[in-house]
């Protein structure tokens, strides 16, 4: 080995060294180009048009941030809050005319549920009645209804469970016409409206 080396010179240690540096330098060649090909197809990935079924990763990011922005603004309520500062919030705020003395929550209803067929929890009801102090029921536009469902079960826990509206000109009537108007006023009667949370039991 000794001979072998002392008969070397510079030219052919060069030839030496670089044949032995071959197979690690295609190696990192090979490694460097499946890096660049897996940073092209993400890149490809990120900026592609989505569907709404499968966005792009860019516009899924920027729709998980529009979310989470929305749940940061969301107003934190659990099961021992007062439901009634909540849920008047939300009322008042889709009905614009209404006074905080014109419509009424009721106490909580709870009664035991099973969820899943396996977990336990407690449903919690509430009926809203929209009367005057004097008792005279208050009408109310549809789109009134509908924003007021709206913000509940948007912003809230609360989920609608039982909805009754009668159209206020219908109502006045002594008996149901042959046949349904062309027009109604947009006046309606909430005869009911619960809402409801499920509230899962602690263990104990």
């Amino acid at each position: 080995m000794k001979d072998l080396l002392a008969k070397l010179d510079l030219y052919k240690a060069i030839i030496l060294i670089c044949l032995l540096a071959m197979p690690v330098v295609g190696y990192f060649v090979w490694d460097l180009q499946k890096q660049i090909k897996d940073a092209r197809s993400a890149v490809a990935s990120a900026t592609r048009l989505g569907t709404n079924t499968s966005p792009g990763d860019i516009e899924a990011v920027g729709m998980t941030m529009a979310q989470v922005n929305k749940l940061r603004g969301k107003p934190v309520e659990n099961a021992d809050t007062d439901h009634t500062v909540a849920l008047q919030k939300q009322i008042l705020t889709a009905i614009k005319n209404l006074k905080v003395d014109e419509f009424k929550l009721s106490k909580i209803n709870e009664a035991m549920v099973t969820v899943d067929k396996t977990r336990q929890a407690t449903n919690q009801a509430v009926t809203v009645e929209f009367k005057r102090t004097t008792g005279e029921p208050i009408p109310l536009e549809r789109e009134q209804i509908s924003k007021a469902i709206f913000n509940i079960e948007s912003q809230l826990a609360w989920k609608l469970s039982a909805l009754k509206i009668r159209n206020q000109q219908l109502k006045k009537l002594s008996a149901p016409p042959a046949a349904p108007p062309l027009e109604t006023n947009d006046e309606w009667m909430v005869e009911r409206l619960e809402i409801s949370r499920k509230v899962p039991k602690q263990a104990k």
